[in-house]
């Protein structure tokens, strides 16, 4: 009777081990794929809290500097957008800003008025209905 208590003490043992590192891991792993889920959603504001395991930590870690480096940098990028909207907006020159399919993205309101059009924008510049536009400007009559 002795031995099948110690048994059934020791299996009772490994069982509470194996949840308790089931428990661990999963924490660790469920903190990793919500911050997979951050980046999916774009939310540069939030950050990950540390889970007292030290190889879960440092990914923690690394994922909030780059968060926060991310997060930077992407307003950086919206302050430069909006200050070259602004310049080709109000630029007493035509500016006409073309994609790499010779499709028109962006172009300011003396560039439509130029070429006649109200609506350039996502047009492609080298299609023939839009060269009968420009047939009065002489740089494109060899089109």
């Amino acid at each position: 009777m002795n031995i099948a208590l110690i048994i059934i003490t020791v299996l009772a043992l490994v069982c509470i081990c194996l949840v308790f590192l089931y428990i661990r891991k999963v924490k660790a792993m469920n903190i990793i794929i919500r911050g997979v889920d951050l980046i999916k959603e774009q939310d540069f504001g939030s950050r990950l809290l540390p889970v007292g395991q030290s190889d879960a930590d440092k990914i923690i870690s690394l994922f909030n500097r780059m968060i926060s480096q991310l997060k930077e940098e992407k307003l950086k990028l919206k302050e430069q957008d909006y200050l070259l909207n602004r310049l080709i907006e109000n630029s007493p020159m035509g500016v006409v800003i073309l994609d790499f399919d010779e499709r028109i993205s962006l172009a300011n309101g003396v560039a439509a008025e130029f070429l006649g059009l109200q609506e350039i924008v996502g047009k492609i510049i080298f299609e023939k209905e839009f060269i009968s536009h420009w047939s009065c400007i002489p740089f494109c009559s060899g089109y």
